[in-house]
């Protein structure tokens, strides 16, 4: 995870922000300037503030530019735990199954999934899983799904820490789809950049 070292000098044309989400781009001649406007916007059109609020915009802000030392560094979330994959994720991933295959099982866009797996890519919940042999043998499953749709970023994506689900294959299924997996207690804890909130 990348962390804004440097945000009381203001860089040439100023603060650029652009929302993840919905592509909004916000611009201030300074850093506590952008932090209100970006706040305001968020809470005008319903998106969370989510956790660490101003860490967060910082770090995607590195992540747009491509900055590097000095500006930002690269920074190892503290408070991630190993994934396992259990009985809830099972649960939740049959949910979405049955809800695909009930509704004509289409795929999102390929821009749009590759919108995805750009978020996924770069995001500090992006982690690896471990589990039984038996639930971690669903990705098999997913991938007959899925078939050969690919992105750029396949190499990069494992799993998601917060819903379990294999990242290479979410990234191609409709969001109203993933929701059947997703408890109010994983929704909530997302975080504010990924494209499930």
């Amino acid at each position: 995870m990348l962390k804004l070292k440097i945000n009381n000098v203001i860089p040439t044309g100023g603060w650029v922000y652009t929302h993840p989400s919905t592509g909004f781009v916000v611009t201030a001649p300074t850093w506590n300037d952008l932090i209100l406007r970006i706040r305001k916007y968020r809470i005008a059109n319903g998106i969370s503030l989510g956790t660490n609020f101003e860490e967060t915009i910082g770090s995607e802000i590195c992540q747009q530019q491509g900055w590097s030392e000095p500006n930002c560094m690269q920074e190892e979330p503290t408070s991630l735990k190993l994934r396992s994959i259990g009985m809830q994720d099972v649960v939740g991933f049959l949910k979405v199954l049955k809800h695909w295959l009930l509704n004509n099982p289409v795929f999102v866009e390929p821009e749009e999934a590759e919108r995805r797996a750009g978020i996924c890519a770069t995001c500090p919940y992006n982690v690896d899983v471990s589990g039984c042999m038996g639930c971690t043998n669903i990705a098999g499953l997913i991938f007959n799904v899925t078939g050969d749709r690919t992105t750029s970023h396949d190499l990069r994506l494992r799993n998601c820490q917060m819903c379990g689900c294999v990242n290479k294959a979410q990234v191609w299924v409709p969001q109203e789809t993933l929701a059947q997996g997703l408890t109010s207690e994983i929704r909530e804890s997302l975080p504010a950049w990924c494209w499930k909130k």
